[in-house]
This record gives structure tokens, sequence and C-alpha cells, in this order.
């Protein structure tokens, strides 16, 4: 008997449900309702650059790697930042969540 994901030999497996996932849509990924959309981005967007302190190796990390200059990180995270809010609302854009380079530093993502 065969496993359902397996095939017969000589045969390709087709799922039966296509997930909207699974096709690349060029449509950004928002909340159609005004009123939605305006109640998430309270929620899931912070217009301001976090403190130094929080950013700042993510900062170190564009200045020594990508080599911008120290007086045009900030312009380039905030700009970055609105383009990337733009196609997607995700809180870890928002919020700057992918600034956040501390988990590089945990134990646990060395031993992974």
């Amino acid at each position: 008997m065969l496993h359902p994901f397996q095939c017969s030999p000589g045969t390709t497996f087709q799922p039966a449900t296509i997930f909207p996932m699974d096709k690349a849509t060029p449509q950004p990924a928002m909340e159609p309702d005004p009123a939605k959309a305006k109640a998430w981005q309270e929620y899931a967007y912070i217009k301001e650059l976090p403190d130094k302190d929080d950013i700042a190796p993510f900062k170190q990390l564009l200045q020594q790697y990508s080599k911008v200059p120290p007086s045009q990180v900030d312009a380039l995270l905030i700009r970055t930042r609105d383009q990337l809010w733009n196609v997607v609302n995700y809180p870890c854009i928002g919020l700057w969540t992918f600034t956040n380079l501390h988990n590089l530093t945990d134990s646990r993502f060395e031993a992974a």
C-alpha cells in the first residue's frame, strides 16, 4: 500500500488542492478594509526608529558589510522599511524586529 504522498512508479504527485500560497502573486498582502488596515497599522507599525542601543549591531552591520556611510544609515533603514511595509504589513517589518540581531548570540542559535 502506498503512503498518501507516494506515487506509483512512473507517475507524478498532483495535489488535489492548490493553496493560494503556492502561487506567486503580484498583489500586495494588504488588508482591503480601510478601518481594519488602520487598526492593524496602529498595532503593528512604529514610525520612528528604535532606540540606538536596540539596533546598534544592525547599523554596524550595514556600515561594515554593506559600506553604508553612517550619516545615511537611518534614512536607508526608514526608506527600506517603508518600501517593505507597502508590500506586506508584517509586524516584523512594522515593529522593526528585522533589525534585532540579538538572536545571533543565543546559545540555542549556535547549537543549531
